[in-house]
């Protein structure tokens, strides 16, 4: 008797792949979003506007500035051309820092380094408001954390948003405006330091360079610098 082999056929299960969607691309990080000219450093702010500068002095001159913020804290770096412990016209040390306004707000936070010649570095927040007079003292809100990266030339202060919630809401999509009138600053002395919240600042002295204005930053956006650190 034959046996009769039965054929099976064989049905071929062909996966249907769906494309995979293409990555969004990531937005690109912003980095010197406050820019200053170099070699411009005075003696005296009447210098500034006619352009006439001097004695210069590299230890004391801004080249470009950030704000970054991840919605938990904001972080300001200031770069000198040359950063340096021992400034020959600045013996007593220098103050740097960033003004800056948030969203919508009526005040100006200043974010500053108070670097005292033979002091620890101190970093410390304060405020003005928005229309204040010209020279009128800002005041004293609070110390917070900060770094001096003397090989990098670079400045950074980080303060938590808590601190600046009374001057602006500091969320994913609010943007930080640096001040139009003086962005970022380098003082050549500094005056004796004020530590009471509320009361006028003093740790300001005498500017030897300011850079004006610069780009809005956003929270929650990519920045160059890393918010707190």
């Amino acid at each position: 008797m034959k046996i009769r082999t039965a054929l099976v056929p064989v049905v071929a299960v062909v996966a249907l792949v769906a494309p995979a969607a293409s990555a969004a691309p990531k937005a690109k990080p912003t980095c010197n979003t406050i820019t200053d000219p170099k070699g411009d450093t005075f003696a005296a702010r009447a210098q500034d506007p006619q352009n006439a500068y001097g004695p210069q002095e590299d230890g004391l001159d801004i080249t470009s500035g950030d704000l970054s913020s991840d919605g938990k804290v904001v972080t300001a770096a200031v770069r000198i051309a040359k950063l340096s412990r021992s400034i020959t016209l600045s013996p007593t040390g220098i103050t740097s820092g960033v003004e800056f306004v948030i969203g919508a707000s009526d005040s100006i936070v200043r974010m500053q380094a108070v670097l005292v010649t033979g002091q620890p570095d101190r970093f410390e927040v304060t405020t003005i408001a928005a229309d204040a007079l010209p020279n009128t003292p800002s005041t004293f809100v609070g110390t917070v954390t900060g770094a001096v990266d003397v090989a990098r030339n670079e400045i950074r202060i980080s303060a938590p948003a808590e601190l600046l919630a009374p001057y602006g809401p500091v969320k994913a999509g609010v943007k930080l405006f640096p001040n139009e009138a003086q962005s970022a600053t380098a003082s050549r002395g500094v005056p004796a330091i004020t530590t009471t919240p509320g009361q006028p600042a003093t740790t300001r002295g005498p500017f030897a360079d300011v850079a004006l204005g610069g780009a809005a930053v956003v929270v929650g956006a990519p920045s160059c610098v890393a918010p707190g650190k």
